[in-house]
């Protein structure tokens, strides 16, 4: 029988700070913390347009597992 690699046992892929997309969106890297074997990032997203209910801050940061992430490279800033 194969052990499962528990991943929190590896560093993080991701920093404080980086660019990311994932199949919901993109945003920054704004916490890392290991969660049932696995990382768990809080990414912020930004606010592209003024919401009825003005929303900002953390209301805008969501958990996003470390297997669901990749970096934004420049690239893809420059064709967005």
């Amino acid at each position: 029988m194969k052990s499962i690699k528990n991943l929190s046992s590896s560093p993080p892929k991701f920093s404080q700070h980086q660019k990311v997309q994932f199949l919901g969106g993109n945003g920054t890297i704004v916490s890392c913390q290991p969660d049932a074997g696995y990382w768990l990032y809080g990414v912020e997203m930004p606010v592209t347009t003024e919401l009825d209910m003005g929303r900002v801050g953390s209301e805008t940061v969501i958990l996003v597992p470390e297997i669901e992430l990749y970096l934004v490279n420049n690239a893809d800033l420059k064709e967005a």
